[in-house]
């Protein structure tokens, strides 16, 4: 597993439904969440910005996903948002910082 100290990135936080999405070309490391919504779904400013961040390329860069959602309300569908993401970053050709276990 690749190890990172904070004191050795340049690092910014950039809002999907405001920002330039090329504007994440300058980074190697990117950390990349998504709300599910309703029923497995993704909100919009992902929805509108697909077809951009599909023109991006990430090879050689190591993303990192998190997601959020309603586990008691919408437990079906909890986190379903995550997999879309991890779709098109996989397709990209970024590489995983890592897996969290499922187990229990």
């Amino acid at each position: 597993m690749k190890r990172f100290s904070v004191l050795e990135c340049n690092v910014a936080v950039l809002d999907v439904g405001i920002c330039e999405l090329d504007q994440s070309q300058t980074y190697d490391l990117l950390i990349m969440g998504i709300p599910s919504w309703d029923f497995g779904g993704i909100k919009t400013d992902w929805e509108d910005l697909e077809r951009e961040f599909m023109e991006n390329d990430l090879k050689g860069k190591t993303v990192a996903l998190y997601g959020l959602g309603d586990q008691q309300g919408f437990g079906d569908y909890f986190l379903d948002a995550i997999g879309w993401l991890h779709e098109r970053v996989v397709k990209l050709g970024a590489s995983n910082a890592d897996h969290w276990p499922v187990d229990g």
